[in-house]
């Protein structure tokens, strides 16, 4: 009871300093990351602006898969502090911390609604792994589909009115479209054969980007919603993956080692130009893009051998910006939603 409620007084004491960290009236942008470069997995608030990385989780139990709401006002991510992987959702401005899934079996892949009311969630409540949906609002949670197959890893449109998620079929994984409101659904990777897993929404909401292995190897595609088009971003014999989509659509940020090791590239949408906007010459591998609000930059983990590091590189000048960095290798140092 003693070290609950010091971590509950240290989860407060967080609220307060994101409270003065928000209202401080200097520019901000946050980033959340997991790294265990303390004693176990955590869930780091990092302002790219400030420089400030404060611990949120701070529980002796691992936690991590964090995510942000879309107004940055609550923070998502997979706990075992309660003996199972159960999904906490924290409200940033206060500490506020509840257990949104409380429920025996495991539950992770958290996706917050653009509204935040809402968290889309991945379950092994049955025989079959499922997607759920917690209202956050009333507390009631409810099977987004029945079905035979597993379906995984749901990611919200930009509107909120329908979720693409992994459905595991009988040969492949493909990636489904649902629409919320009359549950009608769309196969949007349409290959039947290979795998297609990881959906990710562009910001304008008409085009999903994906993982596919149709071509033999792992390439990024984007399906367009609106017309069925489905198209090869990434074009290499290499492994590309973790895209991310800029603020304005027009371009997709993603891992490749298409030049031995893994680093960071930019392809532009309508050209099809791709370019390398990590190249860094020594470090292990740079990796796991995502970009800043104005979509002026892009932000990444860069592995050393001796420390691992986020870094902002300024894609008008190149120029690279260190924004926090560990002195110990740990590979899962991985940023998850920037606004």
């Amino acid at each position: 009871m003693v070290r609950r409620g010091l971590v509950m007084w240290l989860v407060c004491l967080c609220g307060v300093l994101v409270a003065r960290m928000l209202g401080n009236g200097a520019p901000h942008q946050l980033m959340v990351f997991q790294s265990h470069h303390e004693t176990d997995r955590e869930i780091y608030l990092l302002d790219t602006a400030q420089r400030l990385t404060i611990n949120m989780s701070r529980d002796m139990a691992m936690d991590y898969s964090p995510t942000l709401s879309p107004d940055s006002s609550q923070m998502a991510f997979v706990s075992l502090r309660d003996g199972n992987r159960e999904i906490y959702v924290m409200d940033l401005a206060t500490g506020g911390l509840r257990n949104v899934t409380a429920n025996g079996s495991a539950d992770f892949e958290p996706a917050l609604s653009p509204d935040g009311t809402k968290m889309a969630f991945t379950s092994w409540r049955s025989s079959v792994i499922t997607i759920h949906i917690a209202d956050l609002i009333t507390g009631e949670t409810t099977p987004l589909l029945r079905r035979r197959y597993n379906d995984t890893r749901a990611v919200w449109s930009p509107d909120g009115r329908r979720l693409a998620f992994t459905a595991w079929e009988e040969a492949n994984g493909e990636v489904y479209m649902i629409d919320l409101a009359d549950g009608a659904m769309t196969n949007i990777s349409r290959d039947g054969f290979a795998n297609d897993y990881n959906p990710v929404w562009s910001p304008d909401g008409t085009k999903v980007a994906f993982i596919s292995w149709r071509d033999g190897n792992m390439e990024i595609y984007a399906a367009d919603v609106v017309n069925g088009e489905v198209k090869n971003m990434s074009q290499h014999p290499g492994n590309d993956n973790r895209p991310a989509w800029s603020p304005d659509s027009n371009q997709l940020a993603f891992t490749s080692n298409r030049e031995g090791r893994y680093q960071v590239y930019v392809a532009d949408v309508g050209t099809g130009e791709i370019r390398n906007v990590s190249g860094r010459q020594y470090c292990i591998s740079d990796m796991d893009p995502s970009w800043t609000a104005d979509g002026a930059g892009v932000l990444f983990v860069s592995w050393w051998s001796d420390r691992t590091a986020v870094y902002a590189v300024d894609l008008g000048t190149g120029a690279l910006t260190n924004l926090v960095t560990y002195q110990d290798r740990y590979p899962d140092l991985l940023p998850r939603g920037c606004v």
